[in-house]
């Protein structure tokens, strides 16, 4: 709506494990969606965009089709920012998770602009470990905004009921 060209790519229309969630496919008006089958067609559209670009991308390992445009947008000076959720450290392998980190964001420190961190702990967790110059932002997706629905009686008493998964953690 403010007159920038928007394009969007992923892998795929919606995850399974996010459709088993519930989650929808939005549409989004003025915003060009491209799906990329290979990390040969994400580069390249890397490759095509202009000096001016920003680019949003998710994560900083593990992602797929995205880490090889990540390094083109790296390599080319790119205005970088990386969406990161909050890293689970749970287990004998969480243990492991902050030197990791430490390692991809000092790794990644001249080709980011910044991170884009999702939940409440992550912006200080990234913060610890990612180098002074790496600027990391509290950032959140939001869902659509939903109705409230408020009592009609006099009473001042709530039930709240919980709708969703308990998971063995």
């Amino acid at each position: 709506r403010r007159g920038h060209d928007v394009t969007y790519v992923a892998e795929e229309k919606i995850g399974a494990e996010r459709m088993a969630l519930g989650w929808q496919l939005p549409e989004v008006q003025g915003v060009a969606l491209r799906f990329v089958t290979s990390a040969v067609e994400a580069a390249a559209l890397v490759v095509s965009a202009g000096a001016d670009t920003v680019h949003l991308t998710q994560g900083l390992r593990s992602n797929g089709n995205i880490a090889p445009a990540q390094t083109v947008i790296k390599a080319r000076g790119l205005r970088h920012f990386v969406i990161m959720e909050t890293v689970d450290q749970r287990g004998v392998v969480g243990l492991l998770k902050p030197a990791l980190y430490f390692w991809h964001l000092h790794r990644w420190r001249r080709g980011l602009n910044g991170i884009l961190a999702i939940g409440a702990a992550t912006p200080a967790w990234l913060r610890r470990l990612a180098p002074a110059n790496l600027q990391v932002y509290p950032f959140a997706y939001f869902l659509p905004e939903i109705s409230c629905v408020r009592p009609t009686t006099g009473n001042s008493r709530f039930r709240f009921v919980f709708v969703g998964g308990l998971l063995p953690g």
